[in-house]
């Protein structure tokens, strides 16, 4: 009889796994919703002149006396499918304390350039009148577009 009662616990127990799946099987469902969609992209290039036949690589900023400003202009062309606004950073000085003599600057921050068109900035390079000794430097620029 203890063994009838196993084999018929056993059976219940089997049953009972059996339902509470069907129960899930049930509850749970999945659906595919197809989707298309178009990812905005900004493209920035840099060049000398408004022809945008030369690319900048690199600035030359010269020779430059104390107290001095030097611009240098360039052609930003946005070839991406969205607006974007602009910015500028500079980091990677040499020597590092060269920020306390020279700061770079431009009148193009916060400009909005739209797809497929292009922004004339200046860059500028400000000499503190207090530098008197002489320093040969280099930093890096780097100029953001931002989708707006």
């Amino acid at each position: 009889m203890s063994r009838r009662k196993i084999v018929l616990g056993a059976v219940f127990a089997i049953v009972a796994v059996l339902m509470i799946a069907g129960v899930l099987a049930v509850i749970t469902s999945t659906r595919t919703i197809p989707s298309s969609g178009t990812i905005r992209g900004v493209n920035l290039y840099i060049y000398s002149d408004s022809a945008l036949h030369n690319a900048v690589t690199s600035i030359d900023w010269g020779t430059a006396d104390s107290g001095a400003t030097v611009d240098r202009t360039i052609y930003i062309w946005n070839n991406g499918t969205s607006s974007m606004t602009l910015g500028l950073s500079t980091a990677n000085w040499i020597p590092s304390n060269a920020t306390n003599a020279l700061s770079i600057s431009w009148d193009a921050g916060g400009a909005t350039v739209t797809a497929n068109s292009t922004q004339q900035a200046t860059l500028t390079l400000h000499v503190d009148p207090s530098f008197t000794t002489g320093m040969t430097f280099s930093v890096d620029i780097t100029i953001t577009g931002t989708i707006v």
